[in-house]
């Protein structure tokens, strides 16, 4: 009765606990009201105050005063929206996709006036789906999609043409997702094929030609320049869940890391050099660093809230748009909270993949710091039953394999503790896993 109520006590502290942490993580975020009862999967802003939303049905909605009111706009078209990008106030573009008997292909729309008008024609190509649209200014622009589709206008989008492209790749035909440039002659674009691979177009010369370059095994999401050597990329799909990848000579070789964690980071956007946040769609959640993408966590969304992308204009100015219309703004005076906290970088224990899982699976972790490591692995009743690594590392990010033949089906945790040699701080977390055979 004794052992009973211990354990009733703990799984109650748990809850408390759990709870604490997510309205703390709630407070970064403020949910508006709706911006519309279509899901909303894109958006653009200009400014603070000027900002447009894409989403089902032909919906393209607009504010003028940073996201508390929305008014929506006559697209023309009754079809899923994709894509979303204003130059400014007045010059805008988007794109549909047309899915049933009239017209199998993508709609083109631009604006002129802030979207009071649209103007909507046709991509010539049927069964050609365009999926992104990038403009470096109000006359030079990328559009791509697929199958391997990159185009470029160089006159505001009236005419668009094929770039020439390394077509020697098998995976010179998979989808473009987005365009990132550093300057006006070098570039990227990056997109994939979930459970096949994730690539890269890489341009020098102001997307006349593009390499391509497979470099992950799930489609590649978004991509920050920190300069022209150096680029983070974000990947992921729901089999092999999130990851991360860098290049530090212009995108020619590229590092893969996968985080272990399930779940999608849709867009990679940045609030100050340092700090970054990826909406995770479905999962409810934001994917969160605090320094350029070596160690990530995840912060829930505030009340459950789905979104799928968010822009930042300054450090202090982020929103985010998703599922039903929803709208949630960054809460500006959580920044220096941000700061003196998630700047801290503890030891962080991933979740396994796959989980469940037979006969193997993978466990990763990061170490801030020079230390003590063990990394175990218990039955249910609490009993160690084996030891994956036990010594001393440095910082970085590390990868172990649990081979399970031995072991018979069940739940089973591991345990990761960790102090530090310089600092003495020590940290222990322990997370679940299945084995089913």
């Amino acid at each position: 009765m004794v052992l009973y109520m211990k354990r009733i006590f703990i799984i109650l502290i748990l809850l408390i606990l759990t709870n604490s942490m997510k309205l703390y993580s709630q407070q970064y975020w403020l949910k508006y009201s709706k911006a519309s009862n279509q899901n909303l999967w894109k958006c653009s802003f200009v400014d603070t105050l000027n900002g447009w939303a894409i989403g089902d049905s032909g919906v393209i909605v607009h504010t003028s005063n940073g996201g508390l009111n929305w008014v929506e706009q006559n697209s023309k078209i009754k079809e899923y929206m994709v894509a979303v990008s204003f130059y400014n106030k007045k010059i805008g573009w988007a794109l549909g996709w047309g899915l049933y008997e009239n017209f199998y292909g993508t709609y083109i729309l631009r604006t002129t006036d802030g979207g009071i008008n649209w103007d909507t024609s046709r991509y010539p190509v049927l069964d050609t789906y365009i999926r992104t649209i990038h403009f470096l200014d109000s006359l030079n622009g990328y559009m791509g999609g697929g199958p391997g589709l990159l185009l470029k206008t160089t006159n505001g989008g009236i005419n668009w043409y094929n770039c020439d492209k390394d077509t020697t790749s098998v995976v010179s035909k998979f989808p473009v997702n987005r365009f990132r440039f550093y300057s006006n002659g070098f570039g990227i674009a990056c997109g994939g094929i979930m459970d096949i691979a994730g690539v890269i177009w890489r341009t020098t010369n102001s997307g006349l030609y593009w390499n391509v370059f497979p470099i992950a095994p799930e489609p590649i999401n978004d991509i920050k320049f920190f300069d022209n050597n150096n680029i983070i990329a974000l990947a992921g799909d729901y089999e092999y869940g999130s990851s991360i990848l860098r290049t530090t000579n212009a995108g020619l070789n590229w590092s893969y890391k996968n985080m272990g964690i399930f779940g999608v980071p849709n867009v990679l956007s940045f609030r100050t050099e340092s700090e970054a946040w990826a909406p995770m769609g479905y999962l409810e959640k934001f994917l969160i660093t605090t320094d350029a993408g070596n160690y990530w966590n995840l912060i829930d969304t505030p009340d459950s809230t789905r979104i799928f992308d968010l822009v930042f204009i300054n450090s202090k100015f982020g929103v985010g748009v998703g599922l039903n219309g929803a709208v949630v703004r960054f809460n500006a005076s959580s920044a220096n909270i941000i700061n003196n906290t998630t700047s801290v970088y503890l030891p962080y224990l991933y979740q396994n993949y796959p989980n469940p899982f037979n006969p193997k699976t993978t466990i990763q972790y990061s170490i801030p710091e020079i230390s003590n490591v063990d990394l175990s692995i218990y039955n249910l009743l609490g009993k160690k039953v084996s030891t994956l690594f036990k010594g001393f590392k440095n910082a970085g990010w590390y990868t172990d394999n649990f081979f399970s033949s031995n072991f018979p089906s069940g739940v089973y945790y591991y345990r990761l503790s960790v102090k530090g040699l310089k600092t003495g701080k020590a940290s222990t977390q322990t997370k679940k896993m299945i084995l089913i055979k």
